[in-house]
């Protein structure tokens, strides 16, 4: 799997939700099928056929490990597209440390290689997406998707509105986020806050992160309703189902 650019690109995936909005009690969200197929294989098949990953590391929750690391092996060579995986902590953002602890541990990381996080329930986010935030994120420091803001948006403080401001200041941040080492790594040592996003760290140096326009291949999987979507995002863009590498 080479990098088309200077400077390594490890992928971080998320696949350790609860579930609790899902109401899936018997099985992780990103094992759920989406034609037949889990979640997380979605995701992973466009983070391989993307072709600008080093490593991919997979997050996951303890109890899901051995499941998740069996529905991966049916589907990929594991050794060939390096792909590892690591139980993730309390939050989505420590899982997400718990995954970089894990490339440490695997490699060297250099100051000019790229974090990226990726949210394994958003299974379709396209290679292109992929290899132009991998090209942004070397110029601009972090790069994720985003959309203008749709709805009103409000400023509420004990259940009340104080104030309505201007919405079309505002766009909805997604995953995935690309962001370089030395940025993540400088703004980690500049302050204890933990935040909940790349695109927070990289604001805690003064530093903007450009984002890209996101569409509708961005959407999550969130309630069992979004599992329809879905599956009809698959037959409208044509979309490939992954097959069984066994």
């Amino acid at each position: 799997m080479k990098n088309t650019i200077k400077g390594k690109n490890f992928a971080i995936i998320l696949a350790s939700g609860s579930g609790t909005r899902f109401n899936s009690k018997k099985i992780p969200k990103h094992l759920i099928n989406i034609m037949g197929v889990p979640t997380i294989i979605w995701t992973l098949d466009s983070v391989i056929r993307s072709n600008i990953f080093d490593l991919i590391v997979v997050v996951t929750k303890k109890k899901s490990l051995h499941l998740t690391n069996k529905k991966i092996n049916i589907f990929f060579h594991k050794k060939k597209n390096k792909i590892f995986s690591t139980i993730g902590g309390k939050d989505r953002i420590r899982s997400f440390f718990e995954g970089l602890k894990k490339v440490i541990n695997l490699t060297q990381i250099k100051k000019n290689d790229i974090i990226s996080l990726i949210d394994s329930n958003r299974p379709f986010c396209s290679v292109n997406q992929l290899k132009e935030m991998n090209k942004l994120v070397k110029k601009f420091g972090c790069v994720c998707p985003a959309r203008p803001v749709v709805n009103g948006v409000a400023e509420i403080n004990k259940k009340k509105i104080i104030n309505v401001p201007v919405k079309e200041k505002f766009v909805e941040f997604v995953t995935p986020e690309f962001i370089l080492y030395n940025i993540l790594d400088n703004s980690i040592n500049s302050s204890k806050k933990q935040f909940k996003s790349l695109v927070e760290y990289s604001l805690n140096l003064s530093l903007k992160p450009i984002y890209i326009n996101s569409n509708e291949l961005n959407s999550k999987l969130t309630y069992p309703e979004d599992l329809v979507f879905l599956e009809g995002l698959v037959k409208k863009y044509k979309l490939k189902i992954p097959t069984k590498y066994l």
